[in-house]
């Protein structure tokens, strides 16, 4: 979507000023430029006031300055990650996007906290005991989702883990397992009648070609049957990666931008943290994306179209940092810089709108109604 050009006239402003910048977004939509808005400096006076609303047209938005913002920004889009979600896919969102650290949700798009490349180095660590996923309160749909394994039969009589994990070498026949326990075999057809019967709730059989998966299952078996293609030895590395990254995650002293900030504050505060990455969230407060110290360099300046002005005293705090597009103007031609080429219309007349009033017969339009009697009131 193009950027939104802002056309407004000076501060304090009057009747010409304020029905000049109307009828001149109007014209410019009607060109074909879509995203023009006419905004306003200032308060309407009773006289502006009486000609709006005598020819129904609303008075514009007012604008309180033209100083860029966070939205101005290209920020990182980053895949949502839910505090339910495993670990794993915290890691390949990270891995796959580049990005050292990544934004963690809640269901409702609101921030949750974040995860960083260090906090999992130090989890998987740890993540060696049999307990980890009942510890952790995985969700079990996590379990097969890691393994890129598929169930097929029976299910799992819970939606988190609440057993151990173990593996048919690490059981004998003295080992009493539940149904929440899970089991991770080979593909060994003995090895399988074990682990089927040992009483666990789930069943892991790792080496399986999932295109043509070939498993005898016994008739009435209610447990979950796990299919997975990894090996043995990597389904035992990987299924602790199953665990929630809300259990991991940071939620204190989280560092984070909105999206209407200025970025001059916004700046500041990057300078002086040791952090890369900053959630960047709206004013409802959902997450957008991420934002580096190096969006610093990469800001999108507003544009803007002036209207019965030309001094930067006279126009919004912030001008200077601002993309002038276009100036429409009858006074003197004054002080105000532009670091690009722009269209300027200055003429010796009464007020801007006569300017634009000739501007929409050049393009052979006829101003409707309401568009033409701001214009006239204006005279």
């Amino acid at each position: 979507m193009d950027k939104k050009i802002y056309v407004f006239g000076h501060k304090n402003p009057d009747t010409d000023s304020i029905c000049a910048s109307i009828s001149y977004a109007h014209l410019k939509r009607v060109l074909g430029y879509d995203n023009v808005e006419a905004v306003r400096l200032g308060k309407v006076n009773k006289e502006t006031q009486f000609a709006l609303d005598y020819f129904g047209v609303k008075a514009p938005k007012l604008l309180e300055n033209i100083k860029p913002q966070v939205n101005d920004m290209n920020f990182y889009q980053v895949p949502p990650v839910y505090v339910v979600d495993s670990v794993k896919k915290a890691w390949d969102v990270m891995t796959e996007n580049g990005r050292q650290m990544i934004p963690v949700l809640y269901h409702d798009n609101k921030l949750a906290g974040v995860i960083s490349v260090s906090d999992i180095a130090k989890t998987y660590i740890g993540l060696t005991d049999g307990s980890v996923l009942k510890n952790h309160r995985t969700p079990f749909i996590n379990v097969a989702s890691v393994l890129q394994g598929k169930v097929i039969s029976g299910s799992y009589p819970h939606a988190y883990v609440l057993g151990d994990v173990y593996t048919t070498a690490s059981i004998s026949e003295e080992s009493t397992l539940t149904n929440t326990d899970i089991i991770i075999t080979g593909a060994n057809d003995h090895l399988i009648e074990k682990a089927l019967n040992s009483g666990a709730g789930c069943v892991i059989i790792t080496d399986q070609n999932m295109d043509n998966l070939k498993i005898n299952i016994p008739e009435h078996c209610q447990i979950a049957i796990i299919c997975t293609p990894f090996s043995f030895f990597k389904t035992i590395k990987m299924v602790s990666q199953s665990i929630s990254v809300k259990n991991i995650l940071k939620k204190e002293n989280i560092t984070f931008f909105e999206t209407d900030d200025y970025l001059d504050e916004v700046k500041q505060i990057m300078l002086n943290t040791s952090y890369r990455h900053f959630p960047i969230l709206d004013q409802e407060g959902e997450v957008k994306g991420l934002i580096s110290k190096r969006h610093l360099l990469d800001i999108q300046k507003k544009k803007v179209i002036l209207v019965d002005h030309n001094e930067r005293d006279q126009s919004a705090d912030g001008i200077e940092q601002a993309e002038i597009l276009e100036i429409i103007d009858h006074h003197r031609v004054a002080n105000l810089d532009t670091g690009n080429p722009l269209y300027l219309r200055a003429e010796p007349v009464g007020c801007t709108n006569t300017i634009i009033g000739k501007m929409y017969e050049e393009n052979n339009l006829m101003p409707p109604k309401e568009i033409a009697g701001i214009m006239l009131s204006a005279l």
